[in-house]
């Protein structure tokens, strides 16, 4: 039986319910091999990308199909932003 983190197949009737008891009880499952490792690499550049372009951004914005919400200081939308909001210059 794998629970877990443990690498384990889903062939197995008593794995899957392993996996549904821990899911139940921790909220989280790891199934190793339903995703091919360059997907992820490649999701992971995409995001790492997407993390570096937004960095910059200090107010709302749209940029390459993706829109960008800035958070104000206080919570709520067009206000000064934490960044701008900061700027004593």
């Amino acid at each position: 039986m794998c629970v877990g983190t443990i690498a384990c197949g889903l062939e197995d009737d008593v794995q899957r319910e392993a996996l549904r008891a821990h899911y139940a009880a921790e909220g989280w499952v790891i199934v190793r091999g339903v995703v091919k490792a360059e997907l992820i690499n490649e999701l992971q550049a995409a995001t790492d990308s997407l993390q570096e372009e937004a960095a910059g951004i200090v107010e709302s914005t749209r940029k390459k199909g993706v829109f960008f919400e800035v958070q104000s200081a206080s919570g709520r939308a067009r206000l000064s932003t934490l960044a701008t909001s900061c700027d004593t210059t």
